[in-house]
């Protein structure tokens, strides 16, 4: 895939999803490109072909595209996994590129409580795993300080606050599946 072209793609898909009052995740951050072993591989990258080859398109969706949050990924590039991994959270997508969104892990990505919270990563997308009872044990006991955590929570609120989320009330819509899946294999046909 072409660096530049992905991120130039995704800029204006960002855009038109953020017009519609939804938050743009721009996903999976970073060295993800492949299933074999995408959980416990550790991807050794250096620094010059990270941001020639790995990077450029997430910089595009957060500088151009003003994307609302970042997912991290499964694995490790040069040995931290991804959503605890400094260089990659804190200082390029945080310091560099002045990303004031929120960072939120793929499903199982979390493998860490205070590592993952003082990295960056504001959101465990798992429920019942390190962001629950281990992170307030954490804070409770002095180990991780309660301004993470509210750092944490006013990158995902300001982000929902941008797109209007909490201003609207909500209403169940029913799928129109038969109608739906007719068009989709119309589509598919073609």
């Amino acid at each position: 895939e072409d660096p530049y072209l992905s991120g130039q793609m995704a800029v204006p898909e960002i855009q038109a999803i953020q017009k519609q009052g939804v938050i743009a995740e721009v996903k999976h951050y970073a060295a993800n490109n492949q299933e074999t072993d995408r959980k416990t591989i550790n991807e050794v990258i250096d620094e010059r072909t990270l941001r020639e080859i790995y990077l450029p398109a997430f910089e595009a969706s957060v500088k151009q595209g003003d994307a609302g949050a970042v997912m991290c990924a499964y694995p490790s590039v040069n040995g931290q996994f991804d959503c605890e991994n400094i260089h990659l959270l804190k200082e390029i997508l945080r310091g560099e590129w002045g990303f004031q969104g929120f960072v939120q892990s793929d499903y199982t990505a979390t493998r860490s409580t205070i590592p993952a919270a003082l990295a960056g990563l504001d959101l465990e997308m798992k429920h019942d795993s390190h962001y629950d009872a281990d992170m307030k044990s954490a804070v409770v006991e002095g180990r991780l300080p309660e301004s993470v955590v509210d750092t944490m929570l006013l990158r995902r609120y300001s982000q929902m606050f941008r797109m209007g989320i909490l201003d609207r009330s909500y209403t169940v819509t029913p799928i129109p599946a038969e109608k739906d899946g007719a068009e989709s294999r119309r589509i598919a046909d073609q």
